[in-house]
């Protein structure tokens, strides 16, 4: 529908006419239960099928549809028969009819399903592990197409089911876009199929085209081929499960693919397509890669989990089995970025196989994948060379390789940490964390290999077996001899704070502290902290933060010097560190290295500092407020006249040690309530209970960031009135910021842990330890005495 305006401009002396057309969005409504005059006008007048709607539209025009079943043929059984989209149409699915606004339509309350199953025959769609469910030989090829459709052209809130592709174009059972960008969101595809010798896509392909795809689920879809004559078997020549590209760029964002089969059975990319995939879940898919990426196809993969994906081929009896059962590359370079892969299993690469392919891994998490072959996380093969950096490998195994295995590769593995994965085998050396053949190698820089295992015993070699060339500089490897080429390295207990939780970052006194180069280490780490945090890197994926002493100062006169005359000055030796050495060394041993509990303040090098009987502390810190009148001693004083030098006596309590347990609490409390902000939560649990566990995940995260930031601003050493610690708090105080936040955490975390129940076991045992944490922050802040009315806080 069109608004014709005429506008008048006056331009050089002359009238203008400008005739702008607008386009209005019309509404055209199906119902299959209306009963009125089935014109699309109204509810009450509603289209009885979508087909009639669609023929009726325009561009702009919105078509509202209720709960029902939608068939693309009117019975005559033509499988050929597909809904059409059109240009700047827009499909809106889940109304009950009535509805006079699209916020008021609930799409999981409301099913509105468009259905290949022509002639009504398929069931329950029970599962079948070779050919995916019975009676839908006759279901229809494409339950829907877009072709040449632009960004406005829109498919929301509908279930797309029981598609069939086969024939010319065998690929995409559920929709099959060319040439175009619609939009797919708030949509469920499942028990979609494609069938042919060069099948592509059960539930989607994608050829030439740029979608949007969000907030969409991808379940039971599946690609095979029969292969022809007596006997044939299911065979892996099918590919992508759920989604196919070909030359195309897609973005698909918030989406889940759940039991997907096929090579490539969650998203296939072939013949340079590169699309966008961010906040997605993959789980439980089966074939070799949930995401495949062939012929120069490089995806960005941004905050994505992938969980339990099988490299196994269908075909159970064979005993085939696949490669990288997470991602697989081939003549590829993808970039992952803030990833975790957790329980993957294949034959080779069990998370990821990498063939002639330069994978960017960044700030990516791979636990307990399994192979049984070699790579228990990651295969790199034929000329790969990869970059992982900023990443943790843990838990993981396989016969070669727990962790990593290098065939002809040479991957760059930076600030990560690769920690008790183990290669199982007959007592020879495999290489618990990497094992490099003879034409295979590794570079490493300020990373930690520690706790790894094989059943050869040597400890080093249980972390690395060095191969063809072996660069390793700045790092930490458990049972270092010296023979590994590079330095300066460490062999010492890098003091992680606790790997039995799977948390790796360090602990104060750590020797990775400081012990890294800036060369090659990237500008943050794991956790978005700016590198170096102190003097120089520390080695692995995460910098130990804590609160730097302020840069000693000269000052005129002390209320620490024993006459009036004498001022002394202290002169630093340096920017003040976490370590007692500014710079990196050859050598280092855990001794050289202090407690992050140390007072990094040189007193030793003022020689005018007199010695002080009365200072509790023994620091330089002033622990009497200074005055202009020098003091013979370190007697306190009192703050307020009117109060009684006894009752007013102010003693300093160093508070840094429980300050470093307070960050370490923060931290792990800051990266469990990530794990329940990321991806999707449940297939289980209701759309709604997902984005509200999202919406308080986020909300816990800033409170978490501000505890954090609060933390940072208290000083080493706090001052209370010893006998009058009965006297209210200043308000406010840091501390108090600190505990309301924790207040509202738990308000917070409860009903994270209410919802978790709902949102599966993962997510309620992660609510459950943020909860712990919690309170084990408010236990350790009971234990710091905040500034009293008399003794405030220097």
């Amino acid at each position: 529908m069109c608004v014709w305006r005429v506008s008048l401009f006056i331009l050089l002396g002359s009238f203008l006419p400008a005739i702008l057309c607008d386009s209005v969005s019309a509404q055209i409504y199906v119902d299959s239960d209306s009963a009125g005059a089935n014109d699309g006008t109204s509810w009450e007048n509603a289209f009885t099928n979508l087909q009639s709607a669609l023929l009726a539209s325009q561009a702009g025009a919105e078509i509202w549809v209720s709960a029902g079943t939608y068939k693309p043929d009117s019975g005559s059984g033509n499988r050929d028969a597909t809904f059409q989209m059109k240009s700047g149409v827009a499909l809106y699915g889940g109304f009950s009819g009535g509805e006079t606004a699209l916020d008021q339509r609930n799409p999981s309350l409301n099913e509105t399903i468009l259905s290949g199953d022509l002639n009504g025959d398929d069931g329950s769609y029970a599962w079948d592990y070779y050919i995916g469910y019975s009676n839908i030989g006759e279901n229809s090829k494409h339950i829907i197409t877009a072709l040449n459709t632009n960004s406005q052209t829109i498919l929301d809130g509908f279930t797309v089911i029981g598609g069939n592709a086969e024939g010319s174009v065998d690929g995409g059972g559920g929709l099959y876009i060319n040439s175009g960008s619609p939009v797919i969101r708030n949509c469920k595809f499942s028990y979609n199929r494609a069938r042919g010798a060069n099948t592509g896509g059960g539930a989607i392909l994608i050829v030439g085209s740029n979608p949007t795809i969000t907030s969409t689920m991808f379940y039971r879809n599946k690609s095979y081929y029969r292969e022809p004559g007596p006997g044939g078997g299911y065979i892996g020549r099918s590919v992508a499960g759920a989604i196919y590209n070909s030359n195309s760029s897609p973005q698909i964002q918030g989406c889940t693919f759940l039991q997907n089969k096929g090579d490539g059975a969650g998203v296939y990319n072939t013949a340079g397509s590169s699309p966008l995939i961010a906040s997605s879940l993959f789980e439980q898919n089966a074939g070799s890669g949930a995401i495949t990426n062939l012929s120069n196809s490089n995806p960005v993969i941004i905050d994505s989990t992938f969980i339990a994906n099988s490299g196994r081929n269908w075909d159970e009896t064979s005993g085939y089995a696949n490669y990288g059962a997470a991602i697989y590359n081939s003549n590829s370079s993808p970039q992952i970025v803030g990833s975790s892969f957790e329980g993957n299993f294949a034959t080779d690469g069990g998370a990821i196989y990498n063939l002639s392919s330069n994978t960017s891994i960044e700030r990516c998490i791979f636990s307990r994948n399994q192979a049984s072959g070699w790579g228990g996380a990651v295969l790199n093969g034929n000329g790969s060379r990869p970059t992982i950096e900023n990443s943790i490998l843990h838990h993981n195994v396989s016969r070669y390789g727990g962790a990593i295995y290098n065939n002809g590769s040479v991957p760059t593995i930076i600030n990560s940490v690769i920690a008790h994965n183990v290669a199982i085998g007959a007592g020879i050396t495999l290489g618990g964390g990497v094992y490099n053949t003879s034409s295979g190698g590794s570079i490493i820089w300020n990373s930690i290999l520690w706790g790894n295992q094989d059943d050869d015993g040597t400890v080093e070699s249980s972390q690395i077996v060095a191969g063809m060339a072996v660069s390793i500089k700045h790092s930490i490897i458990q049972g270092l001899t010296g023979t590994l080429n590079g330095d300066p390295n460490f062999g010492s207990d890098p003091l992680f704070v606790d790997a039995d939780q799977d948390d790796f970052h360090i602990e104060p006194g750590s020797p990775a502290i400081d012990s890294g180069s800036l060369v090659l280490a990237p500008a943050t780490d794991m956790d978005g902290n700016v590198r170096p945090y102190g003097a120089h890197v520390d080695i692995g994926a995460y910098e130990l933060i804590y609160d730097l002493p302020p840069t000693p100062v000269p000052t005129a006169t002390s209320t620490f010097t024993s006459t009036p005359t004498a001022t002394p000055i202290h002169t630093p030796t340096g920017t003040p560190t976490r370590t007692a050495t500014p710079t990196l060394t050859a050598t280092a041993t855990i001794a050289a290295t202090p407690s992050s509990t140390a007072t990094p303040i040189a007193t030793a090098t003022s020689s005018a500092t007199p010695t002080i009987s009365p200072t509790p502390t023994g620091t330089a810190t002033p622990i009497v407020t200074p005055t202009t009148e020098p003091s013979p001693t370190a007697t306190p004083r009192p703050i307020d006249p009117d109060c009684d030098l006894e009752c007013c006596q102010c003693e300093a309590i160093d508070v840094s040690e429980t300050k470093s347990l307070i960050a370490i609490a923060l931290r792990k409390m800051a990266n469990f309530i990530a794990r329940l902000g990321r991806g999707n939560i449940s297939r289980t649990a209701s759309r709604r209970v997902n984005n509200k566990v999202k919406r308080i995940a986020r909300s816990a995260a800033k409170l978490a960031a501000t505890q954090q930031e609060v933390l940072k601003k208290l000083p080493k050493f706090m001052v209370t009135c010893v006998l009058a610690a009965e006297k209210p708090p200043i308000v406010p105080s840091e501390g108090e910021l600190i505990a309301n936040a924790g207040d509202k955490m738990v308000q917070l975390t409860d009903r994270l842990l209410l919802l978790g129940h709902r949102a599966g076991s993962t997510k309620r045992k992660a609510a459950e330890k943020a909860i712990k944490l919690n309170q084990q922050i408010r236990a350790l802040l009971a234990k710091i005495p905040f500034g009293s009315r008399d003794c405030p806080i220097p």
